[in-house]
């Protein structure tokens, strides 16, 4: 008996540390989420879109660099040494600079170099569109597929139910000398195989659930409430949004590498171009620069002008211009088919999103059948027409159409999501 009770005390023990270790967090977030809260907490919460537009800015500040250039620099320079030279003792003295320069002219590429950094900022803008873009539809795609396992998950145990109630029926018959033992059996395979079904449907919705909060910025372990089952609406208004091509984030990211290789080629052709620039400056030297024991005699004013002007760097320069310009044509060509393929990417998804809708169609149709179908086939077993297989055939092909409903509804709402994804909705 101690060893029984001691058996008892483990068990229970044991059983307590489940659910202790099972039980979801109290303190752990949960969430309300709405297919149409995602893009606000994508851009709100998700460090990668967050990070890709730190970056866009980033570029965005170096614009200006014209004006900028325009303006003077100034330079300031102060020190002391202590120093000897010739027949003169060791000596300290100060010495120091104040200048100021102004850039004239400097052949054009001021000019080319803005439209360069205009190019740069331009390509981050359409490198964090696209991260905006990508980690939307994946939360969307990661979202429906979440609502998807849980759809999954209601049907298996539903599927269980109708199950235990066939079991049942099939107990009656066996007792009234109707059925064989196997007749139990038969339902008996179908909850282990249910049971293994329900099990991965859990598993699957536990990672889309880590998967979407990681996404979403919520806290590891949080619970994410979301609709029970996926609603099938036919979005027509998405099929008669026009699309541009160039207007997409692809399209604006070649354009920008194109314009950059041509800034480029441009700045790189002037390399012959002279540069003027103005400067006034106050100079104090020490004696070793300049041999007078005054300081006053050491102390220098300046103001002038100074013309640069580039005889011949070996044709570096002319071939980087010529390289940078059919970089530029090759950019321009790539712009040209990406245009073609955007088309014909966002025409494709259009016709896949319209034969989804057709599927989903076909499948409830199907269901309607498949469960009048069923009943017939339930009341003639009862009747004693049919036997066991007939009854789990029916109800196997009825679960089956259910669960390929509740697939063609999410893939309806995944081809949409590529469609939102294409549109930068």
């Amino acid at each position: 008996m101690s060893y029984l009770r001691l058996s008892t005390v483990w068990t229970r023990a044991a059983l307590l540390l489940a659910v202790a270790v099972c039980a979801p967090d109290a303190g752990a977030e949960t969430a309300r989420v709405e297919f149409n809260d995602i893009p606000r907490l994508i851009r709100e919460r998700n460090q990668a879109v967050s990070g890709a537009a730190l970056q866009a800015g980033a570029a965005k500040k170096r614009e200006g660099s014209l004006l900028r250039s325009f303006l003077p620099s100034a330079f300031v320079e102060a020190g002391a040494e202590r120093f000897q030279m010739g027949e003169y003792g060791y000596k300290n003295q100060p010495f120091g600079s104040a200048e100021v320069q102004l850039n004239l002219f400097r052949g054009g590429r001021d000019y080319w170099q803005e439209r360069l950094r205009r190019s740069l900022a331009v390509a981050a803008g359409a490198s964090a569109s696209e991260a905006v873009a990508l980690q939307t539809a994946e939360a969307r795609s990661a979202f429906w597929r979440l609502i998807h396992a849980r759809e999954v998950g209601a049907l298996i145990k539903k599927a269980e139910a109708e199950n235990l109630l066939l079991l049942e029926r099939a107990d009656r018959r066996i007792r009234r000398g109707l059925a064989a033992q196997t007749d139990r059996l038969e339902f008996e395979i179908q909850a282990s195989q249910l049971s293994e079904d329900r099990e991965s449907a859990a598993h699957s919705e536990l990672q889309l659930r880590l998967r979407l909060g990681a996404l979403l910025g919520f806290a590891e372990g949080g619970e994410i409430e979301t609709p029970l089952a996926i609603e099938h609406l036919h979005d027509e208004s998405l099929l008669t949004h026009s699309f541009d091509p160039d207007a997409h984030r692809e399209a604006a990211a070649l354009r920008a590498q194109r314009d950059k290789a041509r800034a480029e080629s441009r700045s790189a052709s002037l390399w012959w171009a002279p540069s003027l620039d103005a400067y006034a400056g106050k100079y104090m030297y020490t004696l070793r620069d300049r041999d007078y024991l005054s300081a006053s005699l050491r102390d220098d004013f300046a103001v002038g002008a100074k013309l640069g002007l580039r005889l011949f760097d070996g044709g570096a320069e002319r071939a980087e211009a010529r390289a940078k310009g059919l970089e530029a044509d090759g950019e321009e060509k790539r712009l040209a088919q990406r245009r073609a393929d955007l088309k014909a990417r966002v025409r494709i998804i259009e016709e896949d999103l319209k034969h989804d809708h057709e599927l989903v169609h076909f499948a409830e149709e199907r269901i309607l059948m498949s469960r009048r179908y069923f009943n017939s086939t339930l009341e003639e077993y009862d009747r004693g027409v049919k036997n066991s297989p007939d009854v789990l055939a029916a109800a196997q092909r009825l679960f089956g159409y259910e669960r390929q409903l509740a697939e063609r509804r999410r893939d309806y709402q995944l081809t949409k999501t590529g469609l939102l994804q294409e549109h930068g909705l």
